[in-house]
């Protein structure tokens, strides 16, 4: 299956790749390597496998790493137009140091999964209502009386047991989970009193204040949740997506209205969260010729003009240097009357 794999990326003329550093249960750390590529018109991601690491992870092993992995599948690097990484140093510096700057690209999403984490820093007043709902949703969980409450609640209510809703907890490493626990625990909220009654601990439950200021926090959140999930799909481009999809982001919650001082100090932290994490967004090569060159898109999402002007000298001098294509000689009137008819 290998050799039919590799002889078939011979005949792909480009392909992207991602790479990302893992560790399992043990404690044994792995470099992860995908590749994408257009088959047959259809896209096409593979993973080419997860290879252990048995060394410091300095950017020098990482490169020599992966450089060993591209040998191995005969992947060129010529015909890799972008690598894909986390904003990690060490791997960041492996994926420049092997291909070159402008065929590195940090993955926007991870890019875009830190912007909760900003905002949330030192932000007390918030945090604490977080940490409530958390409390709330694992302590629920770990009580059957409570559980059988909840859904004997949504039953009468009139849902059946395939629309019934259970409270969803905050996973660290799951991007937009914090904000999906908040969205249900306020779907649920009506029947959260009396399920947690059912439990043998008490609890202390949110204050209808509370429960106000995550009502006006969520809809500034919305946004970055929509932007993770669409932006890492697999079965579509994306990098196009990224210029408009995050310049829309800072659009929306710049006109979200919030009702509250701890939603209002949110969107602030939020709004300089985004501007330090995407500031040069359009000064990226890869992604500023992508936006311009997909027909939906073309200039329309872009605020600096010196980026569209760049990103048209790049598609000017790709058009340049690209090796003209000797068009088939159309057939003439001579040639194409029967000898018969003469």
């Amino acid at each position: 299956m290998k050799e039919a794999f590799i002889k078939e990326l011979e005949d792909v003329p480009y392909y992207c790749l991602t790479a990302d550093n893992w560790t399992d249960s043990s404690n044994q750390s792995y470099i992860g390597i995908t590749i994408h590529y257009v088959n047959n018109s259809a896209m096409t991601g593979r993973v080419l496998g997860c290879f252990p690491l048995y060394e410091n992870h300095t950017s020098e092993y990482l490169m020599k790493s992966i450089q060993n992995i591209f040998d191995d599948f005969k992947i060129k690097n010529d015909k890799v137009t972008a690598m894909i990484t986390d904003g990690a140093p060490n791997i960041k510096k492996a994926g420049i140091d092997l291909l070159g700057k402008d065929k590195h690209l940090v993955c926007i999403a991870h890019v875009a999964s830190h912007l909760l984490p900003d905002a949330l820093n030192n932000f007390k007043e918030f945090n604490t209502i977080i940490n409530k709902v958390k409390a709330i949703v694992t302590q629920k969980k770990r009580s059957i009386p409570a559980s059988d409450k909840l859904k004997e609640m949504q039953l009468k209510d009139g849902k059946t047991e395939g629309t019934i809703l259970k409270l969803k907890l905050d996973v660290p490493t799951r991007w937009t989970t914090k904000i999906e626990m908040l969205e249900r625990y306020i779907l649920l909220e009506p029947y959260i009193y009396n399920a947690i009654n059912k439990c043998e601990k008490p609890l202390n439950l949110l204050t209808r204040e509370e429960i106000s200021i995550v009502k006006d926090i969520l809809p500034i959140m919305e946004p970055i949740k929509t932007v993770i999930t669409e932006i890492s799909g697999d079965d579509y481009p994306t990098c196009s997506l990224i210029i408009p999809i995050i310049n829309c982001m800072k659009q929306k919650i710049c006109s979200t209205v919030s009702t509250t001082e701890v939603g209002e100090l949110f969107k602030t932290k939020l709004q300089t969260a985004m501007a330090n994490r995407f500031k040069n967004i359009e000064m990226c090569s890869l992604l500023a010729v992508s936006t311009l060159l997909d027909p939906r898109f073309k200039k329309i999402h872009f605020k600096d003009p010196c980026a569209v002007s760049s990103a048209l000298a790049r598609i000017r001098k790709e058009i340049e240097t690209m090796k003209p294509v000797d068009p088939k000689p159309r057939p003439t009137a001579v040639n194409t009357v029967n000898s018969n008819s003469i």
